[in-house]
């Protein structure tokens, strides 16, 4: 299939392209004419602003400082100083410990397929929100009441697999919680207000991110779950997985310095081998995250041994690379043993 036709064919299967879109009325040369249009244009962007950053670049002169220099960094140190003496708990004590969960700081949790990703995820917004602590759920996993339900669950002792099974008197339970955790935790599924592929494109979590950037601080914690399931690229339809991933990885470096809030990204992880035993090389489709990442830890179930899991630090700025913290978990929620 060439790459028009691939093109022409994600333009078909867009939702937001409608029967009663004008587009749909082109003739197929009309078409080819609109996108060789909008990749010129898209190129020509591009190309003016590199051409406009390289000028600066060329005109830098090192020799002497920018305007404010020593100012603006002594208001990002007093930034970082306000946001560390607030306390962020990490699901546990030990692990609160192990993970720096403050701004500024990307953090990477990754765990093999069925090892607790999506867990692990509910464990820290559920922690947050008793602490009274906003936090922002970009899931790509999970729908926002499938989420919603798996907190509420927690503080109620529920377990959540079995949701199927609960009473009359259980479900209205969590229909009265449901909208007091959603006061401290917002969920943004993949159809978020009407958005389609809003958090499986590149295109949309950069737009989240850079929304919250214009935005005075509201959540102190932002969670995308998963980072391998943003395999959309609305610009470049025909853009690999790993190129995708690898801009995601840009995105997510430049905005956990700038949001006021620490990301934790879920990632998924190829099962550990002989012959793949390299912590990096084992991240499904994109390595990149583990370069830009402050904090890189593992989620390991412990073999042999029943509802437990190793959290293994493969990665951080401060010198507890190599630690491990073993937790147990019921119902859900992960305790330190």
């Amino acid at each position: 299939m060439s790459k028009l036709e691939n093109e022409l064919l994600a333009l078909k299967n867009d939702p937001t392209v409608t029967a009663d879109d004008p587009i749909d009325t082109k003739t197929i040369e009309e078409k080819a004419e609109w996108l060789r249009h909008k990749k010129i244009n898209r190129a020509y962007s591009t190309g003016k602003r590199v051409e406009m950053e390289i000028a600066k670049t060329q005109n830098l002169d090192l020799r002497t400082i920018p305007d404010n220099f020593y100012e603006d960094l002594q208001a990002k140190a007093k930034e970082i100083r306000q946001a560390q003496k607030v306390s962020m708990p990490f699901i546990t004590a030990k692990l609160t410990e192990l993970v720096p969960l403050s701004f500024p700081n990307l953090i990477t949790i990754g765990a093999t397929s069925g090892s607790g990703k999506t867990t692990a995820a509910a464990n820290i917004t559920f922690q947050l929100y008793k602490n009274g602590q906003r936090v922002l759920i970009l899931s790509n996993e999970e729908l926002s009441l499938d989420v919603l339900d798996r907190i509420s669950c927690m503080e109620l002792g529920y377990d959540v697999n079995k949701r199927s099974t609960f009473t009359d008197e259980q479900n209205a339970e969590l229909d009265k919680l449901r909208p007091i955790v959603g006061e401290f935790v917002r969920v943004v599924d993949t159809t978020y207000a009407g958005n389609p592929q809003l958090t499986c494109s590149v295109e949309g979590i950069d737009a989240i991110l850079k929304s919250l950037e214009k935005q005075e601080a509201y959540y102190d914690c932002i969670i995308l779950d998963y980072y391998q399931k943003v395999t959309i690229s609305k610009e470049n339809p025909n853009q690999n997985d790993h190129e995708t991933l690898m801009q995601l990885s840009n995105i997510l470096d430049k905005a956990y310095k700038v949001v006021k809030a620490p990301i934790v990204v879920m990632c998924q992880l190829h099962p550990s081998s002989k012959e793949a035993n390299d912590f990096e090389k084992r991240i499904k489709s994109g390595k990149s995250i583990m370069m830009v990442s402050t904090c890189v830890v593992e989620l390991e179930r412990v073999e042999g041994v029943d509802y437990a899991s190793d959290w293994i630090c493969h990665k951080d700025r401060w010198g507890k690379s190599g630690k491990t913290v073993r937790t147990t978990w019921i119902k859900g929620k992960f305790k330190d043993t």
